[in-house]
């Protein structure tokens, strides 16, 4: 079955998602190796306007229509609230702002601004996709801003250890959560893919560690079995704050807070906060077939660069 297309009245936001297309080998694919597409935004287009007569087939199988009305009304989403309201008015966690090591990096953020908007600006494209997952599993919403933390929202940054994507996983860890990792495609890169297993991994840590959220974390970063061999070296009643970590998991937690208390207190603090809309960015298509990014970029007449972002897998 096809998969329904979001339609945004007048206008069309679409995005295109493809599982390394430009990559994949041309013939002898099995059913597991069936690209996954996902059509960027357009560019306030309607779908009669996209494409010429040369290109008609492509813009056709890249836009179909949609089935029902009723199919269309149950995709609109509320506009009364940006996508950073959203966020913030699920928040939950208690205000740390007044915690040494949150005070200390709220401030370093807030030095270089410029960094901070940047970092906050890139997460655009990802940031509905992940709150809309995080909060169907059930989980705080401050964990959207955890690839701020972690890749800068930069799903095709790399680091030198060998983590990947917007989570930042390891290879060893990715092989575990079922991303697939070869010559082909690297699904840890994979926005949809990685967030699926972002969450399970974070949940499966903050049941592990006795339901805090703190020692989840600080075990995302450092590995289960360091963590553990720490605890066992500290008081029996420890908690994160008391842990002798080493500096990058000790920092790790601190600065997520820190993002978290900047945009709760972003008006007095003078930051000014984007505008989305809360809806989505991007809407999944399947292909059959090979698609080049290249060639759907110039027939969209959309940044090659940003299709090449969202689809760094």
């Amino acid at each position: 079955m096809n998969p329904a297309v979001i339609f945004r009245l007048p206008l069309i936001a679409l995005a295109l998602f493809l599982a390394s297309c430009s990559y994949m080998p041309t013939g002898g694919q099995t059913e597991e190796q069936t690209e996954t597409s996902k059509v960027f935004q357009s560019k306030e287009k309607n779908i009669a306007e996209l494409g010429d007569k040369e290109n008609a087939d492509l813009s056709a199988s890249l836009f179909p229509q949609p089935t029902n009305a009723e199919s269309l009304w149950a995709l609109e989403l509320p506009k009364e609230a940006t996508l950073i309201e959203r966020a913030l008015n699920d928040f939950t966690w208690p205000d740390y702002g007044d915690h040494e090591e949150v005070s200390y990096w709220a401030n370093r953020y807030l030095k270089d601004r410029d960094q901070f908007d940047a970092i906050l600006e890139r997460a655009e494209p990802f940031l509905f996709h992940i709150l809309d997952q995080i909060e169907q599993a059930g989980l705080p919403s401050e964990l959207a801003f955890l690839p701020f933390v972690e890749s800068g929202f930069r799903p095709e940054v790399a680091s030198w250890k060998g983590a990947a994507g917007l989570w930042q996983f390891m290879p060893a860890t990715g092989r575990y959560l079922n991303l697939d990792q070869d010559w082909w495609v690297d699904e840890r890169r994979s926005v949809d893919n990685s967030t699926d297993a972002a969450i399970r991994y974070l949940s499966y840590l903050y049941n592990y560690f006795d339901k805090d959220w703190f020692m989840a974390l600080a075990a995302y970063n450092t590995g289960e079995g360091n963590l553990r061999k720490v605890m066992r070296a500290s008081p029996e009643n420890a908690d994160y704050w008391d842990l002798k970590l080493n500096t990058e998991t000790a920092t790790y937690v601190p600065k997520l807070l820190a993002v978290i208390q900047i945009l709760k207190e972003a008006d007095s603090l003078e930051v000014d906060l984007p505008n989305w809309p809360n809806q989505p960015y991007f809407e999944t298509y399947q292909s059959d077939h090979q698609l080049d990014l290249e060639v759907v970029a110039d027939h969209l007449e959309i940044d090659k660069q940003q299709i090449f972002s969202i689809n760094a897998h």
